[in-house]
Protein backbone atom coordinates (compact mmCIF):
# COMPACT_ATOMS: atom_id res chain seq x y z
CA UNK A 1 0.00 0.00 0.00
CA UNK A 2 1.54 3.48 -1.00
CA UNK A 3 5.19 3.81 -2.55
CA UNK A 4 7.57 6.08 -2.85
CA UNK A 5 9.56 8.57 -5.54
CA UNK A 6 13.10 8.17 -5.07
CA UNK A 7 13.21 11.78 -7.08
CA UNK A 8 12.40 13.57 -3.95
CA UNK A 9 14.68 11.65 -1.67
CA UNK A 10 18.24 13.41 -0.78
CA UNK A 11 19.51 9.78 0.17
CA UNK A 12 18.13 6.08 -0.26
CA UNK A 13 15.86 5.12 2.18
CA UNK A 14 16.48 3.49 5.03
CA UNK A 15 13.84 0.72 7.18
CA UNK A 16 13.19 0.84 10.71
CA UNK A 17 11.55 -2.47 12.25
CA UNK A 18 7.66 -1.31 12.64
CA UNK A 19 5.17 -3.46 14.42
CA UNK A 20 1.11 -2.45 14.80
CA UNK A 21 0.21 -1.76 18.27
CA UNK A 22 -2.16 -3.08 20.72
CA UNK A 23 -4.47 0.14 19.86
CA UNK A 24 -3.77 -0.21 15.80
CA UNK A 25 -0.79 2.00 15.56
CA UNK A 26 2.56 2.32 13.85
CA UNK A 27 4.67 1.10 16.69
CA UNK A 28 8.73 1.42 16.67
CA UNK A 29 11.47 0.79 18.76
CA UNK A 30 13.85 3.47 20.38
CA UNK A 31 17.22 1.61 21.21
CA UNK A 32 19.21 4.96 22.01
CA UNK A 33 19.10 8.99 21.54
CA UNK A 34 21.65 11.87 21.23
CA UNK A 35 22.65 15.80 20.83
CA UNK A 36 24.58 16.27 18.32
CA UNK A 37 27.34 18.88 19.35
CA UNK A 38 27.26 22.80 19.13
CA UNK A 39 26.87 24.10 15.68
CA UNK A 40 26.14 20.63 13.77
CA UNK A 41 22.74 21.81 12.54
CA UNK A 42 22.43 19.47 9.81
CA UNK A 43 23.60 16.47 11.31
CA UNK A 44 24.27 15.25 7.65
CA UNK A 45 26.87 13.02 9.13
CA UNK A 46 26.53 11.68 12.76
CA UNK A 47 29.57 10.01 14.30
CA UNK A 48 30.52 9.52 17.91
CA UNK A 49 32.77 12.56 17.75
CA UNK A 50 30.25 15.19 16.73
CA UNK A 51 27.61 13.35 19.10
CA UNK A 52 26.34 13.08 23.31
CA UNK A 53 24.53 9.83 23.77
CA UNK A 54 21.90 10.13 26.75
CA UNK A 55 22.69 8.45 29.72
CA UNK A 56 19.10 6.39 29.71
CA UNK A 57 18.20 2.49 28.89
CA UNK A 58 16.52 1.24 26.27
CA UNK A 59 13.78 -0.27 28.31
CA UNK A 60 13.25 3.16 29.61
CA UNK A 61 12.62 4.81 26.07
CA UNK A 62 10.54 1.95 25.47
CA UNK A 63 8.43 1.24 28.30
CA UNK A 64 4.49 1.56 27.74
CA UNK A 65 5.29 1.48 23.86
CA UNK A 66 6.74 4.01 21.08
CA UNK A 67 4.42 5.04 18.21
CA UNK A 68 4.83 7.03 15.02
CA UNK A 69 1.73 8.82 14.60
CA UNK A 70 1.87 12.25 11.69
CA UNK A 71 -1.79 13.32 13.86
CA UNK A 72 0.19 14.38 16.92
CA UNK A 73 2.39 18.23 16.51
CA UNK A 74 5.23 17.37 18.67
CA UNK A 75 7.45 15.03 20.27
CA UNK A 76 6.70 13.50 23.84
CA UNK A 77 9.18 10.96 25.60
CA UNK A 78 9.25 9.77 29.20
CA UNK A 79 9.92 12.03 31.39
CA UNK A 80 12.75 9.72 32.63
CA UNK A 81 14.41 11.42 29.88
CA UNK A 82 14.09 14.93 31.27
CA UNK A 83 17.15 14.83 33.91
CA UNK A 84 19.93 13.89 31.08
CA UNK A 85 18.19 15.79 28.31
CA UNK A 86 18.20 19.02 30.35
CA UNK A 87 22.02 18.44 31.52
CA UNK A 88 23.41 17.43 27.87
CA UNK A 89 21.13 20.81 26.31
CA UNK A 90 22.29 22.65 29.00
CA UNK A 91 25.96 21.88 28.85
CA UNK A 92 25.71 22.73 24.84
CA UNK A 93 23.97 25.86 24.90
CA UNK A 94 24.60 27.39 27.66
CA UNK A 95 21.11 28.07 29.64
CA UNK A 96 18.05 24.99 30.21
CA UNK A 97 15.48 23.62 28.41
CA UNK A 98 12.15 24.67 29.28
CA UNK A 99 8.79 24.10 27.46
CA UNK A 100 6.98 27.40 28.37
CA UNK A 101 9.28 29.63 26.53
CA UNK A 102 13.24 30.26 26.16
CA UNK A 103 14.65 33.87 25.28
CA UNK A 104 17.83 33.02 23.49
CA UNK A 105 21.21 35.50 22.62
CA UNK A 106 22.23 35.42 18.84
CA UNK A 107 25.74 33.18 20.38
CA UNK A 108 22.79 30.51 22.09
CA UNK A 109 20.53 30.45 18.99
CA UNK A 110 24.14 29.54 17.28
CA UNK A 111 24.40 26.51 19.34
CA UNK A 112 21.29 24.85 19.45
CA UNK A 113 21.35 21.05 18.57
CA UNK A 114 19.89 18.62 16.48
CA UNK A 115 18.26 15.86 18.37
CA UNK A 116 18.86 12.41 17.10
CA UNK A 117 16.76 9.20 17.78
CA UNK A 118 18.23 5.48 16.70
CA UNK A 119 15.98 3.54 15.76
CA UNK A 120 15.83 -0.19 15.32
CA UNK A 121 16.77 -1.03 11.89
CA UNK A 122 15.26 -3.85 9.64
CA UNK A 123 16.13 -6.77 9.25
CA UNK A 124 18.01 -5.98 5.74
CA UNK A 125 17.83 -2.09 6.38
CA UNK A 126 17.25 -1.67 2.68
CA UNK A 127 15.26 -3.06 -0.26
CA UNK A 128 16.31 -4.29 -3.84
CA UNK A 129 15.51 -0.48 -5.01
CA UNK A 130 17.78 0.89 -2.60
CA UNK A 131 20.16 -1.46 -1.64
CA UNK A 132 22.62 -0.23 0.22
CA UNK A 133 25.87 -2.34 -0.16
CA UNK A 134 27.95 -0.45 2.77
CA UNK A 135 26.11 0.80 5.44
CA UNK A 136 28.36 2.37 7.38
CA UNK A 137 28.33 5.01 4.73
CA UNK A 138 25.05 5.61 4.53
CA UNK A 139 24.64 9.20 6.58
CA UNK A 140 21.09 7.80 8.09
CA UNK A 141 22.40 4.13 9.23
CA UNK A 142 24.30 3.63 12.49
CA UNK A 143 27.25 2.60 10.86
CA UNK A 144 29.42 5.68 12.43
CA UNK A 145 27.60 6.05 15.58
CA UNK A 146 26.86 2.87 17.06
CA UNK A 147 29.56 -0.14 14.99
CA UNK A 148 27.47 -2.53 16.79
CA UNK A 149 24.22 -2.03 15.39
CA UNK A 150 25.41 -0.21 11.99
CA UNK A 151 21.77 -1.00 10.26
CA UNK A 152 19.97 1.09 12.51
CA UNK A 153 18.34 3.78 11.72
CA UNK A 154 18.91 7.70 12.76
CA UNK A 155 16.45 10.18 12.18
CA UNK A 156 17.79 13.92 13.19
CA UNK A 157 15.36 16.59 14.52
CA UNK A 158 16.94 19.32 13.51
CA UNK A 159 16.05 22.53 15.44
CA UNK A 160 13.79 24.07 13.06
CA UNK A 161 11.58 20.90 13.54
CA UNK A 162 11.60 21.53 17.84
CA UNK A 163 11.24 25.18 18.20
CA UNK A 164 8.99 27.36 17.67
CA UNK A 165 9.00 31.33 17.44
CA UNK A 166 6.82 33.51 19.06
CA UNK A 167 6.13 36.62 17.74
CA UNK A 168 4.33 37.45 21.31
CA UNK A 169 6.04 36.95 23.37
CA UNK A 170 9.32 37.05 21.77
CA UNK A 171 10.55 33.42 23.03
CA UNK A 172 11.47 29.63 21.76
CA UNK A 173 9.15 27.28 22.62
CA UNK A 174 10.63 23.67 22.35
CA UNK A 175 7.96 21.19 21.14
CA UNK A 176 9.98 18.64 22.31
CA UNK A 177 8.04 17.45 25.60
CA UNK A 178 9.76 15.01 28.49
CA UNK A 179 6.47 14.69 29.93
CA UNK A 180 5.38 11.06 29.25
CA UNK A 181 4.56 8.35 32.36
CA UNK A 182 5.53 5.80 29.95
CA UNK A 183 6.70 5.23 26.54
CA UNK A 184 6.87 7.91 23.32
CA UNK A 185 4.80 9.51 20.05
CA UNK A 186 6.90 10.61 17.61
CA UNK A 187 4.83 13.66 15.83
CA UNK A 188 5.04 15.30 12.91
CA UNK A 189 8.04 17.45 14.06
CA UNK A 190 9.74 14.41 14.32
CA UNK A 191 9.06 13.10 10.59
CA UNK A 192 9.73 16.57 9.42
CA UNK A 193 12.59 16.94 6.55
CA UNK A 194 11.25 13.26 5.79
CA UNK A 195 9.66 10.73 3.28
CA UNK A 196 8.26 8.53 5.14
CA UNK A 197 6.86 4.69 4.14
CA UNK A 198 4.48 2.72 6.03
CA UNK A 199 4.95 -0.03 4.98
CA UNK A 200 3.84 -2.52 8.54
CA UNK A 201 0.59 -4.63 6.90
CA UNK A 202 3.10 -6.38 4.69
CA UNK A 203 6.65 -5.80 5.98
CA UNK A 204 6.74 -4.60 9.33
CA UNK A 205 8.83 -1.79 8.88
CA UNK A 206 9.25 1.76 8.82
CA UNK A 207 10.55 3.47 5.41
CA UNK A 208 12.60 7.15 6.27
CA UNK A 209 14.64 9.23 3.42
CA UNK A 210 15.29 12.50 3.81
CA UNK A 211 13.82 14.49 1.38
CA UNK A 212 13.07 18.32 0.40
CA UNK A 213 10.02 17.49 -1.41
CA UNK A 214 10.77 19.12 -4.29
CA UNK A 215 7.56 18.87 -5.95
CA UNK A 216 8.08 20.60 -9.56
CA UNK A 217 10.90 18.73 -10.18
CA UNK A 218 8.59 15.18 -9.19
CA UNK A 219 5.82 16.68 -11.97
CA UNK A 220 8.36 17.53 -14.83
CA UNK A 221 12.17 16.38 -14.53
CA UNK A 222 12.54 18.82 -17.49
CA UNK A 223 12.43 21.81 -15.34
CA UNK A 224 15.53 23.30 -14.86
CA UNK A 225 16.79 26.55 -12.88
CA UNK A 226 16.51 28.53 -16.02
CA UNK A 227 12.73 28.03 -16.51
CA UNK A 228 11.65 27.75 -12.90
CA UNK A 229 13.55 30.69 -11.01
CA UNK A 230 14.36 30.16 -7.43
CA UNK A 231 11.88 30.06 -4.82
CA UNK A 232 12.28 33.57 -3.11
CA UNK A 233 12.55 32.63 0.60
CA UNK A 234 11.75 34.98 3.07
CA UNK A 235 14.50 34.10 5.47
CA UNK A 236 18.58 33.47 4.51
CA UNK A 237 20.57 30.49 5.41
CA UNK A 238 22.25 31.59 8.41
CA UNK A 239 20.40 29.46 11.11
CA UNK A 240 19.15 32.12 13.06
CA UNK A 241 17.08 33.36 10.28
CA UNK A 242 15.75 29.88 9.77
CA UNK A 243 12.42 30.48 12.15
CA UNK A 244 9.11 32.84 11.97
CA UNK A 245 10.78 36.31 11.87
CA UNK A 246 10.09 38.29 15.24
CA UNK A 247 9.27 41.52 13.36
CA UNK A 248 6.39 40.63 11.14
CA UNK A 249 3.45 42.36 11.96
CA UNK A 250 0.64 40.51 13.79
CA UNK A 251 -1.97 42.00 11.97
CA UNK A 252 -0.56 40.85 8.59
CA UNK A 253 -1.37 37.45 9.44
CA UNK A 254 -4.86 37.01 8.37
CA UNK A 255 -4.33 38.35 4.66
CA UNK A 256 -6.72 36.13 2.46
CA UNK A 257 -10.09 36.29 1.62
CA UNK A 258 -10.79 33.18 2.95
CA UNK A 259 -9.06 33.95 7.09
CA UNK A 260 -11.19 37.51 6.62
CA UNK A 261 -14.67 35.18 5.92
CA UNK A 262 -13.70 33.18 8.74
CA UNK A 263 -12.88 36.35 10.80
CA UNK A 264 -16.34 37.65 10.65
CA UNK A 265 -18.29 34.75 10.67
CA UNK A 266 -16.57 34.26 13.94
CA UNK A 267 -17.99 38.56 14.99
CA UNK A 268 -21.79 37.79 13.50
CA UNK A 269 -21.67 34.48 15.41
CA UNK A 270 -20.64 36.61 18.53
CA UNK A 271 -23.01 38.99 18.21
CA UNK A 272 -25.59 36.30 17.24
CA UNK A 273 -25.46 34.53 20.82
CA UNK A 274 -24.95 38.28 22.16
CA UNK A 275 -28.53 38.72 21.03
CA UNK A 276 -30.02 35.43 21.99
CA UNK A 277 -28.61 36.17 25.82
CA UNK A 278 -30.40 39.62 26.05
CA UNK A 279 -33.38 38.22 24.34
CA UNK A 280 -33.46 35.42 26.76
CA UNK A 281 -32.74 37.61 30.13
CA UNK A 282 -35.58 40.06 28.53
CA UNK A 283 -38.30 37.28 28.75
CA UNK A 284 -37.20 36.12 32.09
CA UNK A 285 -37.41 39.79 33.52
CA UNK A 286 -40.85 39.99 32.13
CA UNK A 287 -41.73 36.57 33.69
CA UNK A 288 -40.39 37.45 36.89
CA UNK A 289 -42.36 40.66 36.87
CA UNK A 290 -45.57 39.04 36.48
CA UNK A 291 -45.00 36.14 38.87
CA UNK A 292 -44.19 39.23 41.51
CA UNK A 293 -47.82 40.99 41.08
CA UNK A 294 -49.21 37.49 40.76
CA UNK A 295 -47.32 36.98 44.23
CA UNK A 296 -48.51 40.34 45.74
CA UNK A 297 -52.09 40.01 44.52
CA UNK A 298 -52.29 36.42 46.34
CA UNK A 299 -50.67 37.89 49.72
CA UNK A 300 -53.14 40.66 49.98
CA UNK A 301 -56.14 38.23 49.62
CA UNK A 302 -54.23 36.01 52.17
CA UNK A 303 -54.15 38.87 54.59
CA UNK A 304 -57.90 39.41 54.08
CA UNK A 305 -59.15 35.83 54.97
CA UNK A 306 -56.51 36.35 58.48
CA UNK A 307 -57.98 39.41 59.10
CA UNK A 308 -61.86 37.84 58.80
CA UNK A 309 -60.97 34.75 60.51
CA UNK A 310 -59.34 37.26 63.45
CA UNK A 311 -62.33 39.65 63.81
CA UNK A 312 -65.32 37.84 62.77
CA UNK A 313 -67.92 39.95 64.55
CA UNK A 314 -66.76 43.46 63.18
CA UNK A 315 -67.26 42.03 59.50
CA UNK A 316 -70.93 40.49 60.29
CA UNK A 317 -71.42 44.02 62.27
CA UNK A 318 -70.49 46.17 58.89
CA UNK A 319 -72.31 43.50 57.05
CA UNK A 320 -75.55 44.54 59.16
CA UNK A 321 -74.60 48.12 58.85
CA UNK A 322 -74.28 47.99 55.29
CA UNK A 323 -77.80 45.86 54.45
CA UNK A 324 -79.95 48.35 57.10
CA UNK A 325 -78.47 51.22 54.70
CA UNK A 326 -79.46 49.84 51.76
CA UNK A 327 -82.99 48.93 53.29
CA UNK A 328 -83.21 52.84 54.23
CA UNK A 329 -82.54 53.96 50.27
CA UNK A 330 -85.05 51.21 49.38
CA UNK A 331 -87.90 52.69 51.61
CA UNK A 332 -86.93 56.03 50.94
CA UNK A 333 -87.63 55.29 47.11
CA UNK A 334 -90.54 53.87 48.00
CA UNK A 335 -92.05 57.15 49.72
Amino acid sequence: MGGVDTKLHKNPMVFADGHMTSRSMHGLTIRKVYFAKAGQYDGTEVTQDNTVKLDITTSHLNSGGVILDSGTTATYFTQRLYNTFNKVFKSEVGVAYHTYGMTLTDAEFDKLPSFVVQLNGYSSSTDKVNDISDPPTHPRLAGKLDPEHPNDVLVVIRPDHYFEYNTKDQKYHPIIYLTEGSGATLGANFMAGHDVLFDISENNRIGFAVSDCSYPGLFNDTLSASTIPPAQSPTTSTMGKLFPQPEKNDGDVCDSFACRISQMSFIAGVALAVLLMLGLMGIAYVRYTQNLGEFSRRKRRGQSQILSLIHPDEEEHELKIDGGIVKGMETREII
